[in-house]
């Protein structure tokens, strides 16, 4: 400046040329994943070309109740930046993927916006569709498989089995993500277990997405440690003694309800087949097997067979217990009856003279059976215990024709 005199003065005036934007060079997450929920704190780092610019972000891609400079900023002083915002819990957003956060960068003059990283919104749990086990009981040292399907793979999947098991630990099952939505667990139940019988253990399934969001569903499964306990076996009829074509009757008392109980009869019966028998729950742990032989048995054609075996096994599904002490006999041939008196019939049966009115016929047949003698005898005598038999009868003019039959156990 210079006046009226030629007097001056002289002032420098330093400016500044800037001509050359904030450069981004590179925006990346801090989180293991860029998968988030409501109520997550987004974590970035951005990188520039210098050091001393001013950075903000803007979250309003994912958070429509994004507020502008709300996001925390801290300048490491090394062209390094972070950026830190939380998601309202209260954000209507629906789920989105590839939603944009743009980071703006300025020097003062010049804003660069960078918009190429994206993040996905994830507010949704899974959803269990199905989950069943392979078996209903299991015992210690079994392996418990669960299949479960889900509405969709890359889920992360756990199952608590510390109700059937007390040796279970957090992560001693393993989890399988079959790729189709669908997952195997494997459990194997410690052979230590000191956990009781139970009819209705919980095992608690957990499903957790990227986003951290999780659901959970349970189904039961019975721990049976104990096998069936027989107590007694018995016959159903009036005595164990049968021939071709007869029903045999068995019954079997346990300890519980709800057994498997099943009769093998081919000692007995060369055309049995298994499960032509019929088993009936009569309650209080009480069961009846019925089986009727065939007509066509080719065993004891003409003889009687003794202490048949009947063999039989109880299970509840996962322990079988066997019986095989009770037997019956298998009588398929008549009962012989010899006549001793009168002499005259000892040796034939042929029709013989007499003067007599009355005759006494004497002889013996199968003890424990019974006798019949047409027509009605006047005096009867029959000794089941040695089968000897006496009795007499009127006679008429003419011939008289007597009939005698002897009926043994068997029927």
């Amino acid at each position: 400046a210079i006046d009226s005199a030629s007097n001056q003065t002289t002032i420098d005036v330093m400016l500044a040329l800037d001509n050359t934007a904030p450069r981004v060079v590179s925006v990346n997450s801090l989180d293991a994943d860029t998968v988030y929920r409501n109520g997550e704190t987004i974590s970035l780092q951005v990188t520039a070309d210098a050091s001393d610019y001013v950075i903000s972000a803007n979250f309003s891609g994912i958070d429509q109740n994004y507020q502008p400079k709300t996001e925390h900023v801290e300048n490491l002083t090394n062209n390094t930046y972070t950026i830190q915002y939380q998601i309202r819990s209260d954000n209507p957003r629906p789920d989105g993927k590839l939603l944009p956060i743009a980071v703006s960068v300025s020097d003062g003059v010049h804003t660069t916006v960078d918009k190429t990283f994206t993040v996905e919104l994830d507010n949704t749990a899974p959803l269990f569709t199905e989950a069943i086990a392979a078996k209903k009981t299991y015992s210690n040292g079994e392996s418990v498989v669960l299949s479960v399907t889900l509405d969709a793979p890359g889920y992360t999947l756990a199952a608590d089995f510390s109700e059937l098991d007390s040796t279970y630990t957090k992560g001693a099952e393993t989890a399988l993500d079959n790729g189709n939505k669908t997952y195997t667990v494997r459990y194997l139940i410690g052979p230590a277990n000191t956990k009781g019988d139970v009819k209705g253990s919980q095992i608690r399934l957990e499903a957790r997405d990227v986003a951290g969001n999780q659901a959970s569903r349970s189904l039961a499964v019975a721990l049976d440690n104990i096998p069936p306990k027989i107590q007694s076996v018995r016959t159903g009829d009036a005595d164990r003694i049968y021939k071709n074509g007869d029903t045999v009757n068995i019954i079997v008392e346990t300890d519980s309800e709800g057994y498997v109980i099943k009769g093998d009869f081919s000692f007995v019966d060369s055309k049995y087949e298994p499960g032509l028998e019929k088993v009936t729950d009569q309650g209080d742990g009480a069961y009846r097997i019925s089986y009727p032989i065939s007509s066509e048995n080719a065993k004891a054609v003409g003889e009687t067979l003794a202490n048949l075996p009947v063999r039989m096994t109880v299970s509840d599904g996962v322990h079988t217990v066997s019986f095989d002490t009770f037997t019956i006999d298998l009588d398929n041939q008549p009962p012989l009856i010899e006549i001793s008196r009168p002499a005259e019939l000892r040796e034939s049966l042929n029709p013989f003279p007499t003067t007599s009115a009355e005759i006494t016929i004497q002889g013996k047949t199968e003890p424990h059976g019974s006798l019949t003698v047409a027509p009605v005898p006047t005096t009867s005598n029959y000794n089941a215990e040695t089968g000897a038999f006496s009795f007499m009868l009127s006679l008429n003019p003419g011939e008289n024709s007597v009939q005698v039959q002897a009926t043994d156990t068997a029927g």
